[in-house]
C-alpha cells in the first residue's frame, strides 16, 4: 500500500506544504455538513514513470466539516485507497495510498 514510500521516514513523508502541495480540492454539501475532498502532492515520494512520463505522488484524503460550528470541528475522515484489480473471489489483490498524477479527485466513502 505504501511501497513507493518505503524508502523515506515518516517525518519526510508527510512534510509537505499544504498552499504548495494541495492540488485539487472538491466540495460537497451533505445532511451531515460538507465533505471536502483533497489531492495533496508527497513532495519527497520519489517520482515513478506512468505512460512514458514521471509522475510525483499523492494522497487523496476526505475531511468533514460538520454544520453550524465554525472551523474547531473541522476533522480528518479518512485516506482513499485504490484497491486493484480483484480475484476471483472479489478480494482485492493489492492496495495503493499513493496515487499518481493521472488518477482523478472522486468521491469516495473509505
Amino acid at each position: 500500500m505504501w511501497s513507493r514510500a518505503g524508502t523515506i521516514s515518516d517525518k519526510d513523508l508527510t512534510n509537505f506544504n499544504i498552499s504548495e502541495d494541495l492540488v485539487s480540492v472538491r466540495a460537497g454539501p451533505t445532511t451531515y455538513g460538507v465533505i471536502l475532498l483533497g489531492k495533496i502532492r508527497l513532495p519527497k515520494v520519489p517520482k515513478i514513470t506512468v505512460g512514458g512520463r514521471e509522475s510525483d505522488g499523492f494522497v487523496h484524503v476526505r475531511i468533514h466539516d460538520p454544520p453550524n460550528r465554525g472551523t474547531e470541528d473541522v476533522t480528518f475522515h479518512s485516506l482513499w485507497t485504490d484497491e486493484g484489480k480483484r480475484d476471483e473471489n472479489g478480494r482485492a489483490e493489492h492496495y495503493i495510498a499513493i496515487q499518481t498524477d493521472d488518477v482523478p479527485l472522486e468521491f469516495f466513502n473509505e
